[in-house]
C-alpha cells in the first residue's frame, strides 16, 4: 500500500524559503551526485568506521535513488514548512542541520555500515512537528488497487512512524534502512521542541504538546477542587479588568440590520485578533459582548471551547453556559463533548440554577465518561440537585 502525505491543515504565516531552499539543494546535489563517479560519493557519505567532520553534513544531502530522495523531500515539504514558520528562518536552518548531525552520531554509535540521506534531518523536523502541532490533521494519499485521500491526526501518524522504527530497530532483521539514525533524529527534534516550549524561548500555543499537557492538568485539578466543594472561579468583578476594546458605556440600539452586522463583524474581528495574540481573557470578554447582540455567533471548534473555558474561569457563568451550549449544538461529534456536558452540568447545578438541564447533561455524560475522577464529580453534582420535580425553565 502506498501512503504519501500531501499537506497539513496548519496555515503558514510566511513563505518557507529556507525549507524550499533545502529541498532544492537536495535535488540539485542528487542530480550532480548521479552524474559523477561513485568514488566522490564514497568520500562524502558518513562512514562510522572512519568518520570525518565534514561527512556529518555532506551525508545529509546524498541519496541512493529517486525513491529515497522522493520520500524524504515529500515529508520535508509536508512538515518542514510549519516547523520553519514556528522556529524562524535561521533557527530552522541550524535545527535541520543539527538534527542530521545528531542522527549521524546515533548511527555511528550503533552501526558500522556507511549511511547517506536526509532521513535523520527529516526525522528531527517531524519530531518537532509532533510537539508543536500534535492536533493538526494531515491529508494522506493512498493507493491500494483503488486510490484516494483521507485525513489523520498528526500525532497518530508520526507516533506510528516512530513506533514502526523502534520495532524494526529491535527486530533483529537486517535492513538497508538506518533506523537508529531515524530514531536519533526523532529524539533530537522532540527534545529540542519541548525544551524551547518549557523554557519559554518559544511562545507556546494552546494546542501544542505543552498546551495539551497544561490543559489536561488544569482539568484534573478542577475536578479535584470541585469534588471538595471548592469553587475556583469565584472572585469579584473588580478582579477582572475591562479591556479597552470593550466599551463600558451602554450601547445604543442599532438603527438597522446593516449597523448590527457591522457591529458583529467588528466584535468578531476583535475576538480573532485577541486569539491570534494569545490573549484569551480579552477574546472571551469581547465574545461575551458579541453574544448580547447576536446570541448564535459561533467561532471555530477550538476557539469556541477555549473561549467558553475562559469565560468560566472568569466566573462569567451565564456567558460560559451560552458558549458551551453553542459548542454542543454546533460540534455535536466533538471528542470533548462529555467534558463540556460535565462543565455545563456544574454551571447549571451550582451557579445558573437550571436543574432540569443540569440533570439531562450529567446523566448523558455519566454514560460516556471513563475517567474515575469525572465519574465521581458527576455523582456529586447529581446528589446536589433537588430531589423534587423541577419547575419549568424559561
Amino acid at each position: 500500500m502506498l501512503l504519501i502525505p500531501l499537506h497539513t491543515d496548519r496555515r503558514l504565516t510566511s513563505l518557507p524559503w529556507i525549507n524550499v531552499s533545502l529541498i532544492a539543494a537536495n535535488l540539485i546535489i542528487f542530480a550532480i551526485q548521479h552524474g559523477t563517479n561513485t568514488e566522490l560519493t564514497r568520500t562524502l557519505l558518513l562512514n562510522p568506521l572512519d568518520p570525518t567532520l565534514f561527512q556529518f553534513v555532506t551525508y545529509q544531502f546524498l541519496h541512493q535513488d529517486i525513491y529515497h530522495i522522493g520520500g524524504n523531500m515529500i515529508f520535508l515539504w509536508t512538515f518542514g514548512n510549519n516547523v520553519e514558520d514556528r522556529l524562524g528562518k535561521i533557527g530552522y536552518l541550524f535545527f535541520y542541520l543539527a538534527g542530521g548531525i545528531i542522527a549521524g552520531l546515533g548511527h555511528c554509535l550503533g552501526e558500522v555500515s556507511p549511511v547517506l540521506g536526509a532521513s535523520g534531518s527529516v526525522a528531527a523536523v517531524t519530531g518537532a512537528f509532533l510537539v508543536l502541532f500534535p492536533n493538526t490533521r494531515t491529508t494522506i494519499f493512498y493507493w491500494l488497487i483503488i486510490f484516494g485521500v483521507f485525513e489523520i491526526w498528526s500525532i497518530l501518524l508520526i507516533g506510528f512512524q516512530i513506533a514502526q522504527n523502534v520495532m524494526m530497530q529491535f527486530s533483529g532483521n537486517e535492513s538497508h534502512y538506518a533506523y537508529i539514525a531515524h530514531l536519533s533524529g526523532y529524539g533530537f527534534g522532540i527534545l529540542i521542541a519541548l525544551g524551547l516550549l518549557w523554557s519559554r524561548l518559544l511562545k507556546h500555543e494552546p494546542y501544542d504538546l505543552r498546551g495539551m499537557y497544561l490543559h489536561r492538568k488544569r482539568r484534573i485539578e478542577f475536578a479535584k477542587m470541585a469534588q471538595q466543594g471548592y469553587s475556583p472561579w469565584e472572585h469579584t468583578q473588580a478582579d477582572t479588568p475591562v479591556p479597552d476594546a470593550v466599551s463600558t458605556q451602554p450601547r445604543q440600539q442599532s438603527t438597522g440590520d446593516d449597523t448590527q452586522r457591522q457591529q458583529i463583524s467588528l466584535l468578531r474581528g476583535q475576538v480573532l485578533r485577541s486569539l491570534t495574540e494569545q490573549d484569551l481573557p480579552q477574546a472571551a470578554r469581547v465574545y461575551a459582548q458579541m453574544l448580547e447582540i447576536a446570541p448564535r455567533q459561533v467561532m471555530s471548534m477550538k476557539q469556541q471551547l477555549d473561549i467558553a473555558n475562559q469565560l468560566m474561569t472568569d466566573a462569567n457563568h451565564e456567558s460560559a453556559a451560552k458558549a458551551y451550549e453553542l459548542y454542543l449544538s454546533t460540534f455535536s461529534s466533538s471528542s470533548q463533548k462529555e467534558q463540556v456536558q460535565l462543565l455545563l452540568g456544574l454551571i447549571y447545578t451550582r451557579y445558573v440554577k437550571r436543574y432540569q438541564r443540569a440533570r439531562e447533561l450529567l446523566t448523558e455524560a455519566k454514560r460516556r465518561v471513563s475517567d474515575e475522577n469525572q465519574k465521581a464529580l458527576i455523582a456529586t453534582l447529581l446528589s446536589e440537585l433537588p430531589s423534587q420535580d423541577f419547575p419549568p425553565e424559561i
